[in-house]
Order: C-alpha cells, then structure tokens, then sequence
C-alpha cells in the first residue's frame, strides 16, 4: 500500500448532518485520491456515527473516541496518520475541489517548515450581517486582517482549513487536551508552532465553505466562552501573549473582580443590547449603511462585556454553562418577610402584589400565626421562628423552609417593589462569588446598577442558599462573614426604565 502524502483529519461531534457534505467534496478534490488519506473521528457522539457505502468505498478511516473535544480527537487521529503534512478540517466544512493541492504546493519536502491556514468563509445560506460584522470588527475570523500571501500571527491559526507538516506538530507535542473546547486549542497549536519556529502563512485562495448557522444568542456564548478559554491560555503562557480585552492583563484574582465589578454596572444594559441586536440581526436582512456604526458600537459593547464573564468565571472556576445554570436557578427568589407583631400580618396582601408571578413569599414569624391571618395563596408558605433566636440567626431554619436558590431578607419598611425585587435576582445570578446584593437609595441612574462595597445595605438583602449553606456561624449576621469568606458585597441601585 503506496504511503498518502496528505493526512485529512476531521473530529465530528453533533454533526452527522453536515459530514456527508465535507466527505463528497473531499471525494470531489483535484488530488490524485492516492495521494491523500481521510481520518474522520467520532468524538463520542450518540448514536455512534457511520460511513456512507460511497465513503467506505473511497477509503475513509472511522475512528471513534470518548467525547474529549477536538483537540483529543485530532491527536487520536495523528496517531494514526501516515501522511507527511497533515490537513485539518471541520466537520462542517466544504473544501473547493483544489484546495488539498494547494495545500500540498506549500509543503515540499525539502522546503522549511511552515503551517497554512487558507479561507474559512460561511457559505452563502449562512453569511448573515451578523456574521459579516463579526469578520469586519475582528471578532471572529478575521481574515481581512490577516495579510494575504504572508506570514501571520499565530492568532490566526484556524484549524477549518489548516496543514501543518505531522512532524512538527509531533514535536510541539501535539494538542493540549485541556482545551477541551472548539476554542483556542488551535490558536494555542499555533502559539508553539510560532516559538518552535514553524510560522503560520496564510494563502486565501485555499478555499473552504463553512456550513453552520449562526444567531445572535450563540455568539454571546460563544464569547463567553472565548473569555473563559482565554483564561486557560493566559495561565499557560501569559497574557501579554493575547492582550484579550485592550491592556496585557493576567489572569488573576483582581482582574477577575475588575470584571466582576464591570459586569455588575453593565449588567442590564447588556441585556438591551443583546436584545437590540436580535431585533437588528437575527431576521437575516442586511442592516442599512447608515446604522452600521451604531450596530458595530453594539457588537463592541456586546463582546467587551461577554469576555469579562468569560474571563471572572473561569478565574473562580465557573465556566459559561454553570453560570447560566445558576442565574436560571435564581430568578424566582423567595421572599423573607420577618413577622415581630400583629401589625406585620396586615403588610402581606401589600407584598403579593408586590411579587405578583416572580416570587415566593415565606413569613418567618416570631408570634403564632391565627388562621385567617395570612392570605390563602399558593405562593405564601410560614415559618414559625423560637422567640430566643435572634434575628441575625433567623436565616438558618429558612433554609429548611424552602428549597429557593434566592432568598431575599425584608426588615422592616418601606417595602421593595416589585422591579427591585426582580432586579436583586436578576443581580445575583452574575457570580457565584457576590454573597449579599443590598437595596440602596436611588440615584437617578439611566439603568439599574450594581457597585462592590464593604458592606452591604441591610434593609433588604439578597443572597443564595448556598452563601448561607456554607457559613461557618458565629456571632453576628453571615454579612459580617463575607469578607472572610472572599465573597463580595453589592448595592444595588434601581435606574430608569
């Protein structure tokens, strides 16, 4: 059997749908068939993949791997490789029917060694304003900044449409398996491919189609993600070697709460601007000249403050998923209403109309609660509270009261409204690491705002079932615990609508 001289990987994970459109354009090239072998892993994907007749008949080798991402499943497939340069690809990608000789025109054998990244362009039903705009701000693949027919920073090592000699990325050690994500474990190749003296050169006539929809949604996830990875780099090489949001940060404790402190003042204005730019990109037409500034500013604004949770999550060891998981868990919070007098009863109706659908009400009271005292409503549970426990301790039996994620602590009056309370929820689903949100005084803001402070405001207080779960006790409130438990404190100020 003649040894190929190309060795075509393609790591496929949830997506079998777009494979067979990869494989017919790899039986399609120009290529001698001989002189090029294909490697298709199944990285773990369920039910397991298989070939079509035409495929097997055409040689393609079927790996199948433990899901590990596709760093893991390019190396199982190096192990595997006889070919002399190796071409890595999507699964969702669509070669031009050149595109493995002109990968193989940069790579003769007595030439030095270099990696080739050639075009990696959505296809036409997926070209999309909001995909144009991220390539024309350098947010995502931006070609347009690579220059053609050149060396280029090893940013710009995409694995889409990539060959690299097998040797080299042999000696480099192959892919770190860490980056378990389709996110930055090819830049990170291509970092040391760069040091090991093996540059990145970009040629744009290599073409690959790229067959994936993209919406808005996705992309602000996406970014998260590239953040949270972005801290995986960094803590390996520094990051002076990727300056990821405007400066040479490192990835430490106090950037991680410089982008706490951003998110909580951005927050809600966030939220608008990703709801701007569905309404503005995700119907498909293109956005006319004149708010291309205005929608780019957005995007920018978008991304800034995406990376920064990215970025924080990962420094405390949340990633984008768990955090979303969380602040879905805390959006219906109950509501603590500490009941002393008779008088206090008479302020429940007032709070369920407060609450209305967002929340819960449990009425931790010191006296005997007489029937008909409360409202008979679905939404109101009671708590009866010993007389000698005092009041900075009440929270500890509330616990077993209710299996709410979010507790929010009423003393006394004026009570919060509803907005505030739906905003101390929504607040506390930023960061595992807030322990406390107190209500402050407003201030005129344009949008509602969170600020890091020493302490807390305490007349209405939001918190987690897990902030109180793991408190060690002692003397005083939980509050005061907080800042030996490294855990911030917040107040919260309602803006404007």
């Amino acid at each position: 059997m003649s040894v190929p001289e190309l060795s075509v990987i393609a790591p496929s994970y949830r997506d079998r749908d777009k494979l067979g459109r990869l494989l017919a354009s790899l039986r399609a090239q120009t290529l001698e068939p001989a002189r090029f072998e294909v490697i298709v892993v199944d990285d773990g994907d369920e039910p397991a993949l298989a070939l079509a007749p035409e495929d097997l008949a055409a040689g393609v080798k079927l790996i199948r791997q433990r899901h590990a991402g596709p760093a893991a499943a390019r190396n199982m497939a190096l192990r595997h490789a006889r070919g002399r340069v190796l071409v890595l690809v999507n699964a969702d990608g669509v070669l031009a029917p050149d595109a493995l000789a002109r990968h193989l025109d940069h790579h003769a054998p007595d030439a030095p060694a270099r990696a080739v990244v050639g075009r990696f362009d959505w296809l036409p039903e997926h070209d999309t304003p909001l995909v144009r705009a991220l390539a024309r701000l350098g947010i995502m693949f931006p070609f347009e900044r690579l220059e053609p027919h050149a060396d280029v920073p090893f940013w710009g090592c995409w694995t889409g449409n990539f060959s690299v000699p097998a040797a080299a990325v042999r000696a480099v050690g192959g892919f770190d398996e860490s980056f378990a994500r389709a996110l930055w474990e090819d830049v990170e190749l291509g970092y040391r491919l760069e040091r090991a003296g093996v540059p990145v050169h970009y040629d744009p006539d290599i073409g690959c189609g790229h067959d994936h929809a993209y919406a808005v949604r996705a992309w602000v996830r996406h970014a998260e993600w590239f953040g949270h990875e972005w801290v995986r780099f960094a803590k390996k090489h520094g990051g002076a070697a990727f300056p990821i949001l405007g400066g040479a940060d490192e990835p430490t404790e106090e950037l991680a709460r410089q982008c706490l402190a951003g998110l909580l003042h951005q927050h809600d204005p966030h939220r608008d601007r990703v709801v701007a730019l569905e309404h503005a990109l995700d119907g498909g037409a293109d956005v006319a000249p004149e708010a291309l500034d205005e929608l780019d500013d957005l995007i920018v604004a978008v991304n800034t403050v995406a990376r920064m949770k990215g970025i924080a999550g990962a420094i405390w060891g949340f990633d984008p998923d768990a955090l979303a998981e969380r602040a879905a868990a805390v959006e219906r919070p109950t509501v603590v209403h500490t009941v002393a007098g008779s008088w206090d009863f008479d302020t429940v109706p007032r709070l369920l109309d407060v609450l209305g659908d967002h929340a819960d009400l449990l009425v931790a009271s010191y006296i005997y609660v007489p029937p008909g005292a409360l409202p008979d409503d679905p939404r109101v549970s009671t708590l009866r509270v010993p007389p000698t426990l005092p009041v900075e301790q009440m929270w500890r039996p509330v616990l077993d009261a209710t299996a709410a994620e979010a507790l929010i602590f009423l003393e006394g009056a004026p009570l919060p409204t509803g907005a505030e309370v739906r905003a101390l929820a929504r607040f506390l689903g930023i960061s595992p690491w807030v322990g406390a949100i107190g209500l402050a005084a407003r201030q005129g803001l344009p949008h509602t705002s969170g600020k890091l402070v020493a302490s807390a405001p305490r007349h209405v207080v939001a918190t987690t079932r897990r902030v109180l779960a793991l408190d060690p006790g002692g003397p005083g409130s939980f509050l005061d615990r907080l800042p030996e438990r490294a855990l911030f404190q917040v107040a919260l100020t309602l803006g404007g609508s």
